[in-house]
């Protein structure tokens, strides 16, 4: 019975490992980031030169800006426009107006904010890398401190099969387990009482 026990316990620790572990880990540690450039600070806007390697596709495209003071509630339109190419064409072009977007006090006495947000994913690029030019939106009324591209590897796909096959797992080991203390043991025929004798002693 320990040896069944046992085996449901692995049951239940692999489907755990497949359904729920392995997707989580995959979303949270999966990716790595490939490289930040500033592109605005005092002087104004640069381009930022990314050269991923092409097997690191698809990477995720963000921006980080810091700003002297929170972004006006009342902002309209854009703030920044990010447009990124590679081999001579547009692989992304976004307009970012940071609306939902939290910020993170860096500096009380400043009042410095900043924010970060994702502006997309790019599935391909030539062997150029990508060039990405930021620029100031619509709303310019934003006081930007400083600016920065991060560029990061996706994390690879899942498996399809891994997650449903998890979960049956972890399903059958559950219930084996719970069904083996439930089994009844077997009756030790040394503990039964001797038949009666019927008659005269």
């Amino acid at each position: 019975m320990l040896a069944i026990r046992s085996l449901f316990l692995i049951l239940i620790v692999a489907g755990a490992g497949l359904g729920i572990a392995y997707p989580w880990l995959n979303a949270r540690y999966g990716g790595y980031e490939i490289g930040t450039w500033r592109v605005f600070e005092s002087g104004g806007f640069t381009v930022a030169e990314a050269r991923p390697a092409l097997s690191e596709a698809p990477v995720i495209v963000s921006v980080d800006m810091v700003t002297r003071g929170p972004l006006r509630a009342d902002r309209q339109g854009a703030v920044l426009t990010v447009t990124a190419r590679s081999g001579g064409r547009t692989v992304l072009a976004q307009a970012l107006d940071f609306d939902g977007v939290n910020a993170r006090i860096l500096n009380p006495q400043t009042g410095d904010a900043a924010y970060r947000t994702r502006v997309g994913s790019i599935a391909s690029f030539a062997e150029d890398g990508l060039q990405i030019d930021v620029a100031r939106g619509d709303d310019e009324r934003a006081n930007i401190v400083t600016v920065d591209v991060i560029v990061e590897a996706s994390p690879s796909p899942i498996q399809p099969n891994a997650i449903p096959v998890g979960y049956v797992l972890l399903g059958i080991g559950f219930v084996g387990f719970i069904a083996s203390f439930r089994a009844r043991a077997p009756k030790n025929p040394n503990s039964s009482p001797p038949p009666q004798k019927w008659g005269r002693q």
